[in-house]
């Protein structure tokens, strides 16, 4: 599913009152959840265990985050199902409870990250209650404080970033097209900028993090060079590409920031130049036949990347000239890739109907 198509869905009534129904629950699609893959994509297995017969193989998956200090913890932020986690590597799952009682067990996660330098901190992006809210743990998500609502019904959030260099400093972007900044791990928060469009997603520059790229979904990317201070509209850069400006990700190269890809309505771009100039990616479907959902570049060799459109995995080895198709062992999209980031052979798919 796309943001697009997820957009949508939170402006119908029902979905804003019940965002699951108990048709849903027991009659969603049993080729959900999460599969991971151990030879960097080259088969894939179903990690969708709960206890004795229980499975999340009808959970629609929206975001997944690994931590990055222990990378046998891994949560999933889902669709109508509030967020899971797993010790174990994927193998076993469980729905979290929070202990406080604020995070719901229904809710739309649709962005986890997890602080690098002290990972009991995670931050969440969601639609709970007909609103967008942000929550954060400071105890490794056995509890919840939201710090933030949107003001209006109908608007989730979709983004959320942590400075990378200083990790008190997270940014979240709203549906309202707000973006937002707090210098105490989300206790708080001011306002850096309206956008006036839905803010699709947010990414900092790791080696300079004054450098922040601000994507929304139907207007292009933003960009700042003083950490918001200033920006620079780049959607002209992309104008070329029939609707390119619907935007899913932007992605980073690890090994070289001022290399990004675009995943797109259109298909993939890709810039050398922080922005300032994109090319189309040749990829091996049409341009405009399906929503590219979700782009990875390994962080050890930048030529391997990845693509997902539908429910396939697409990979190249040599950056994007030659692709090869992966299959999945589901007939759902491919909404989210992810890699262990102690292990580049190991790789995570979440699925969503």
């Amino acid at each position: 599913m796309s943001l697009k198509e997820i957009i949508t869905k939170e402006r119908v009534a029902y979905l804003l009152i019940f965002p699951f129904s108990l048709f849903s629950w027991f009659f969603s699609p049993a080729d959900l959840g999460m599969y991971r893959s151990n030879d960097a994509g080259n088969s894939w297995q179903a990690k969708i265990a709960v206890n004795r017969g229980v499975s999340i193989s009808s959970v629609s998956v929206l975001s997944v985050a690994i931590d990055p200090i222990n990378s046998r913890t891994v949560y999933v932020g889902t669709r109508g199902r509030g967020l899971y986690k797993s010790q174990d590597g994927g193998e076993h799952w469980y729905q979290v409870k929070d202990m406080a009682g604020q995070l719901a067990m229904n809710a739309n996660i649709y962005k986890i990250i997890i602080d690098p330098d002290n990972t009991n901190n995670v931050y969440l992006g969601t639609y709970q209650n007909r609103r967008g809210r942000f929550f954060r743990s400071v105890d490794g998500g056995q509890s919840f404080r939201e710090t933030y609502v949107v003001s209006d019904d109908k608007y989730a959030i979709f983004a959320v970033e942590i400075d990378p260099i200083n990790t008190s400093t997270v940014y979240m972007g709203t549906a309202q097209g707000g973006l937002l900044k707090s210098v105490n791990g989300g206790q708080s928060w001011r306002v850096i900028k309206w956008f006036g469009d839905v803010i699709a997603d947010i990414k900092t520059d790791p080696r300079n993090t004054s450098i922040i790229y601000v994507a929304t979904y139907n207007h292009g990317i933003y960009k700042t060079y003083n950490r918001g201070a200033s920006w620079v509209s780049l959607e002209d850069r992309t104008s070329e590409f029939q609707e390119a400006n619907e935007l899913e990700q932007i992605i980073m190269d690890p090994e070289a920031p001022n290399t990004l890809y675009l995943a797109t309505t259109y298909g993939l771009l890709k810039s050398y130049d922080g922005g300032d100039n994109w090319q189309s990616v040749e990829i091996i479907i049409p341009e405009r036949s399906l929503p590219i959902l979700s782009v990875a570049v390994s962080f050890i060799n930048s030529k391997l990347i990845y693509y997902s459109a539908g429910s396939a995995i697409y990979k190249s080895t040599n950056g994007g000239v030659d692709w090869s198709v992966d299959s999945l062992p589901s007939t759902r999209n491919a909404k989210v890739i992810a890699f262990d980031p102690t292990d580049p052979d190991i790789m995570f798919i979440g699925m969503h109907k």
